[in-house]
């Protein structure tokens, strides 16, 4: 059986030095250049789900950790659970080997609609300064947790994923169709910060730190 071909909307200029294919995506392991971060990841090809139903509570009991409080997250693992209104939560798998989605019709596979990028690494958030007026390094922020705002004057959702003790970083999505102007727009605003793509690898080891101080 043939896979379906599938491209992210997102393209930087550098050169990658290893990929590999996976589920029709071609996925960058690891860039030529990656510097010594801070860095920025396409993680567009990973599974992230759009849950919504009137009655939240009949997943948690199928195992998904729902939190109760809208703009909360949960981080499990590498899955994090964000609360969006009362009927409503995405389902974000930042783990290469995600699974199938559920053949429940409450949920919806946002991959081809939509793009992920994670900043990370030492200036993460002074990059996210440059773009948006969300203050991702604000004392009442209690991660992980979800915001909701422009970032580059696109509308986004903003995770902030574990403790900050772990490193700092930033996780976000938006419609695909901003692809390649969000990409710009967060490569001139790490200039000054040595901002370097990042292949999936460099993403899971800052996780493998993050979630050892979670």
């Amino acid at each position: 059986m043939t896979t379906a071909a599938r491209q992210s909307p997102v393209i930087f200029e550098e050169t990658p030095e290893s990929t590999e294919a996976r589920d029709g995506w071609d996925v960058v392991v690891r860039y030529r250049e990656e510097g010594d971060g801070p860095w920025v990841a396409d993680l567009s090809h990973l599974p992230r789900w759009d849950l919504q139903d009137g009655d939240l509570a009949r997943f948690r009991e199928a195992g998904i950790d729902i939190p109760e409080s809208i703009g909360k997250s949960a981080l499990n693992g590498r899955v994090v659970v964000n609360r969006m209104n009362r009927s409503q939560a995405g389902i974000w798998h930042l783990v290469p080997e995600g699974p199938e989605i559920p053949r429940d019709p409450a949920f919806t596979d946002l991959r081809e609609s939509t793009l992920c990028l994670a900043v990370f690494g030492n200036g993460a958030l002074g990059v996210s300064e440059k773009i948006s007026r969300l203050d991702l390094a604000g004392p009442d922020h209690d991660p992980p947790c979800l915001l909701q705002g422009p970032l580059g004057g696109v509308p986004c959702q903003v995770v902030l994923p574990g403790p900050r003790a772990g490193g700092e970083g930033f996780v976000f999505t938006c419609s695909r169709g901003y692809g390649r102007e969000m990409a710009r727009a967060v490569m001139d605003a790490g200039r000054s910060f040595g901002l370097h793509p990042a292949g999936e690898r460099r993403f899971l080891e800052w996780m493998d730190a993050l979630l050892r101080h979670a």
